[in-house]
Formats: C-alpha cells, sequence, structure tokens
C-alpha cells in the first residue's frame, strides 16, 4: 500500500558502508631498525698498540705506570725521608740529617715574680743538638738568676743539660738532610753571656763566707 504523501520518513534507513581510512607512509628512517654494520678501517689495527682508555680510565693512569708529577721535579722532598737514610731511624727535626738522637734541652729565665720554663725537644743531630744545648744553658746563665726560686732552679737546668749534650758527643757528623744543620757556634764560656753567671755565684759565696764570720 503506498502513502499518497511520499515515502515514510520513520523508515529504516540502511548504514552507510565504512571505508578504511589509506596507510600513512613512515616519515623519516626507522629507529627501531638495525643500524648497518660501521665501515671497516682502511689499515688493520695494530695487536702491540693498546688503547690509552681501554680500562676504566679512573682506575688506570692513561699516561702509563707512573704519574709525571709522581717526583718532585726540583729534587728531593724537603718533608719526606732523605735519601740514604735508613728506614725507621730518627732523622733532625731541624735539618733531615742523621744519625739523630731523641733528647730535650731545657732552660730557664727569672723574671723577679715570674718564672719561665723553656724546652727544647728533638730529634736532634750531633750539631743541631750541640747549638741548641750551647744557646738555651747561654741563655739560663744570664737570664735565669733574676726571681726568688731561680737560684735554685737555673744551676739545676745547666746541669741536666749536660746529659743531652753527653747523647749529642757520640753521634758522628750528619748526613743527607734536606738542609744544612745549624752552626754550632762558639762554646759556651766563650760568649759574653755566660760570665754574668759569676756575678750571682760570687754574690752567693760573700753571703756565705760574711755568715761564717759572723
Amino acid at each position: 500500500m503506498s502513502n499518497d504523501y511520499g515515502s515514510n520518513p520513520y523508515a529504516q534507513q540502511p548504514a552507510p558502508q565504512q571505508v578504511p581510512p589509506p596507510p600513512v607512509a613512515p616519515q623519516g628512517p626507522n629507529p627501531y631498525a638495525q643500524n648497518p654494520q660501521a665501515p671497516q678501517a682502511p689499515y688493520p689495527p695494530d695487536p702491540n698498540a693498546q688503547a690509552p682508555y681501554a680500562q676504566n680510565p679512573y682506575g688506570q693512569n692513561p699516561y702509563g705506570q707512573q704519574s709525571p708529577y709522581h717526583q718532585n721535579p726540583y729534587g728531593q722532598n724537603p718533608y719526606g725521608q732523605p735519601q740514604g737514610a735508613p728506614t725507621g731511624e730518627a732523622r733532625c727535626r731541624f735539618c733531615g740529617g742523621f744519625p739523630a738522637v731523641r733528647a730535650t734541652v731545657r732552660g730557664h729565665q727569672g723574671m723577679i715574680v715570674l718564672m719561665r720554663f723553656m724546652s727544647l725537644k728533638g730529634p736532634f743531630c750531633r750539631d743541631c743538638g750541640i747549638a741548641a744545648h750551647r744557646d738555651m744553658t747561654t741563655k739560663t746563665m744570664w737570664q735565669g738568676w733574676w726571681s726568688y726560686c731561680s737560684w735554685v732552679i737555673a744551676p739545676l737546668t745547666i746541669l741536666y743539660n749536660l746529659i743531652p749534650r753527653s747523647k749529642f758527643n757520640k753521634l758522628d757528623k750528619p748526613q743527607t738532610g734536606f738542609r744544612p744543620p745549624m752552626n754550632p757556634g762558639k762554646p759556651i764560656f766563650e760568649r759574653p753571656g755566660a760570665f754574668v753567671a759569676i756575678l750571682p755565684v760570687a754574690l752567693v759565696v760573700v753571703i756565705i763566707i760574711q755568715a761564717a764570720r759572723g
């Protein structure tokens, strides 16, 4: 039965057919494709050559087994062990020479009310030890009397310094130091400061004589 007014607008219409989209060509080279084989070198590699960074560059020095900065370009290391010194042997703290002995040289200074105790520790070689003994003993002989207790302390200090001095006299001439040893200088009784000690000693003798007389 036909409709006088045309076709039924509510009738079911056939679904339109879907057309698949055309394939898209890839842009540029495929990043996941395998790289072509790298061209070989025109010369065969040397089997005896060693690449400087073949191993861990942070573990092995690429410049060789020994660093060019390992040795001191200016000669002997002044803070290390002198060349030729026996291992474990004491060295002088002032010149680095050997043989050396451990000792302490002392001095005393009286300042009327106050007093000062001085000391100089080793090790000393022969020349540096004798120089320290002469210097400290001479200072004690003219500075160590001017306090109320220095009359006793100064003579004891001078006698004590004879112990390290005997050790210095037994040593041989120092060798192989990073600087020349100290100059011992003049003997103690050839220095003007040593004669100052005669004054307090003479004063003590006069006091003893006067006390004995009356």
